[in-house]
């Protein structure tokens, strides 16, 4: 049995770590009063997580990665769900107490580099809508959902112990994801590089022109693209917080619109989804020009996130060209008035 493991889980292939974070899982699902239950991945890419069905209910198991967050960042995630929860009917994803009473769990597996940090989630019920399907009427109830979360956000007096990471100039740009500049300039031509650097000093003197007064700057989603918010009975739902942090309100509005900047419906998509954000929060005409700065920063941050993947098998062989396709849509941007 031992020389199963005998290979380092960095050198594996993705569904050679997937099948060792699978026992990973269960070793994490054996502190919880599940009874029974079936067990399948659902994607790993930046964590892991898996579908838990037990006694009719479902759950998402999530699988942190190793070493780039703390228990007390994890804790904060959870304290932040907890009150959204606790003060508004907007429906988030609840965590689950293992039979001690934790909300958090650390299992180790044979073969799996470090103990992990996970978290058993109740199933939040809706449908996805794919990037290419989504309609100005999809983005206005995202506009809606962000802005109650931003509005929640503006208000919210964070406990003893809360603590997030933060995505300011320095946060997006590498110091959160793991990736870096340096990195994403590596896989690309001169060319590119020069508008890697541009993009950078475009989204510093935004940061820094709006300053982190709370009007503009507070806790975030942080990752609120179509793959994290489904949609039931007309509402938008927001799913995975685990990028959630201190940032610009104008960031999260580009983590949400960043994807669909290549679509030629693209500013019907963009008004669509500030319209729902106006009915519940206000936007200020100037900080609305300065949008496409922080469209370009969504860009950039998510080229410097898959420049550091090169550990994940599933996802190494597509680095350059995606970082490549990340800094050609900036490019495009560019030429647009912001």
């Amino acid at each position: 049995m031992e020389s199963e493991y005998l290979k380092p889980f960095e050198e594996l292939t993705y569904r050679g770590q997937l099948r060792r974070l699978r026992r990973l899982a269960l070793e994490a699902l054996a502190s919880y009063d599940q009874g029974d239950f079936t067990l399948r991945p659902i994607q790993h890419r930046h964590n892991a997580t898996f579908l838990v069905r037990a006694e009719g209910c479902r759950y998402v198991l999530r699988v942190n990665r190793p070493g780039h967050r703390d228990l007390a960042l994890f804790r904060s995630e959870l304290m932040w769900l907890d009150a959204i929860a606790r003060e508004t009917d907007l429906v988030v994803p609840a965590p689950v107490a293992d039979r001690e009473g934790n909300l958090l769990t650390v299992a180790s597996a044979p073969g799996v580099t470090k103990p992990r940090v996970c978290a058993l989630f109740r199933w939040v019920k809706g449908r996805f809508v794919s990037q290419h399907d989504l309609t100005g009427r999809h983005l206005e109830r995202v506009g809606r959902l962000m802005g109650r979360l931003h509005y929640h956000a503006e208000g919210f007096a964070p406990p003893p112990g809360f603590t997030r990471i933060r995505w300011d100039a320095d946060g997006l740009l590498g110091g959160v994801y793991g990736g870096s500049i340096a990195h994403a300039k590596a896989v690309l031509d001169p060319a590119r590089r020069a508008i890697v650097d541009r993009a950078e000093s475009i989204t510093r003197r935004a940061m820094e022109r709006l300053g982190e007064a709370p009007s503009v700057f507070g806790l975030i989603h942080g990752d609120l693209h179509q793959m994290n918010y489904v949609f039931l009975k007309g509402e938008a739902r927001a799913l995975d917080f685990d990028d959630c942090g201190w940032g610009y309100y104008l960031g999260d509005m580009g983590a949400a619109l960043g994807p669909l900047v290549s679509r030629e419906d693209f500013p019907a998509l963009r008004a669509a989804f500030l319209h729902g954000y106006r009915d519940v929060r206000p936007l200020d005409s100037g900080h609305e020009r300065m949008l496409t700065s922080f469209l370009i920063a969504d860009r950039l941050k998510i080229a410097v996130w898959m420049s550091g993947r090169l550990d994940n098998p599933g996802l190494r062989d597509g680095v350059a060209e995606f970082v490549r396709d990340r800094v050609d849509q900036i490019e495009a941007m560019m030429q647009w008035n912001h």
